[in-house]
């Protein structure tokens, strides 16, 4: 069984090391997370608690590399002995070792740690069920008012609620949707539609970048001019085969209306029209809702306010007159967060769980899981009455 460590602390590996070789076992180093679950490790990962290490909370760990808990045994090693062992439990972790420890503990730590995951890797696969997902696009009709932020957080914030999300970037001239996530991904929307668009609707997933176990990305193209190949269709076909995948396909748009945004809007379930309080703004939002309601989109649209300051002059109150519609989530102004979690390509809902921007989120989200899973059980329920020869 292979052993691991993630630390960034040569001397907390060097300990670490010592004490695997004496027992005869090899020990890989990992300076990140994201590392090991890039090399798909499989086997037993300590996880030193130091000063300098482990600041977020574990279940936030747990959640954003899953590969952690679902083909690796992970075990604490507690060199502050300040651990929570109830909590670390809860959260995912198989044991807690304080520091200094015996080797005979670790020995024995890491040989039921073994048993364990023996087990999960001789529990036969189940082959996963297709999936029709719920699509959500995220709109606005003015250049940064936070739109791709709250889709980035939004798809975060749906993955920690274990929905398999997709989003795909529909600004296709000047996308970022990669950046934010800290991502370079090697193929786009524009390699699909050249290469593999009249392909079975498997072949996608060929062209989607992942960013973690529960997220992955269709970019946008990486030059503007590329933008002009994709078309309606295609935009069509695309959606539909990504429903066949994932639990929510979430769309991010350009900040205008156009044939290949209004597809995404016809095609969604829900869309969310990203406004601030400024009335040009409002004004120009205005304008959106009324071409959706000539084209009964209307109904599917939810207002999220953006930037919420009681230093704007305006209020929720003036958003929604102008509107004709009410505010369903209001996000507020946390501008130091957002720059900071921008510029490090990480979401806010991960990188500060616990500001209320990212409460709001994760709120948003658990709403948005909940509709799916009703929507799920109501469509079994018509095709089993269905089947059954029964009127519903």
């Amino acid at each position: 069984m292979t052993w691991s460590v993630v630390t960034n602390q040569i001397e907390v590996y060097e300990k670490l090391e010592s004490c695997a070789s004496e027992v005869g076992e090899k020990l890989i180093w990992y300076k990140s997370y994201k590392e090991l679950q890039e090399e798909s490790f499989s086997g037993i990962v300590l996880i030193p608690v130091t000063k300098q290490e482990l600041k977020a909370d574990l279940q936030d760990i747990f959640t954003l590399f899953p590969a952690l808990t679902l083909s690796s045994v992970p075990i604490l090693i507690d060199f502050e002995n300040g651990v929570d062992i109830r909590r670390a439990i809860r959260a995912g972790a198989f044991d807690v070792l304080p520091y200094p420890f015996q080797n005979e503990s670790l020995v024995a730590a890491a040989r039921e740690a073994e048993e364990i995951l023996n087990q999960k890797k001789a529990i036969p696969k189940k082959e996963a069920p297709t999936k029709n997902a719920r699509v959500m696009t995220v709109c606005s009709t003015k250049g940064g008012v936070g739109k791709t932020t709250f889709t980035v957080n939004l798809a975060a914030a749906l993955a920690k609620q274990l929905k398999k999300v997709i989003v795909i970037d529909l600004d296709l001239q000047f996308g970022d949707v990669a950046m934010f996530f800290d991502s370079k991904p090697k193929k786009t929307i524009y390699e699909w539609v050249k290469e593999d668009y009249n392909s079975s609707p498997e072949k996608v997933k060929g062209y989607v970048h992942s960013v973690n176990d529960f997220i992955d990305i269709m970019p946008a193209p990486i030059r503007p001019e590329f933008s002009e190949v994709i078309l309606e269709e295609h935009i069509t076909r695309l959606i539909s085969n990504l429903k066949l995948h994932y639990d929510i396909v979430l769309i991010d748009t350009a900040p205008y209306i156009e044939e290949k945004i209004l597809t995404a809007l016809e095609k969604s379930d829900d869309i969310f029209l990203v406004t601030y309080l400024d009335l040009p703004t409002l004004k120009n939002c205005k304008l959106f809702i009324d071409t959706l309601h000539s084209l009964a989109l209307d109904k599917k649209v939810k207002i999220i306010l953006n930037r919420d300051s009681k230093r704007k002059g305006l209020y929720k109150e003036t958003a929604e007159n102008v509107l004709g519609m009410p505010v369903h989530t209001r996000v507020p102004d946390f501008e130091k967060i957002v720059v900071a979690s921008v510029n490090e390509g990480n979401p806010f809902v991960y990188s500060y769980p616990r500001a209320k921007i990212s409460k709001i989120l994760y709120s948003f989200a658990q709403e948005l899981a909940g509709k799916q899973e009703k929507a799920i059980k109501k469509g079994f329920f018509f095709k089993k009455a269905a089947s059954e020869g029964r009127l519903v």
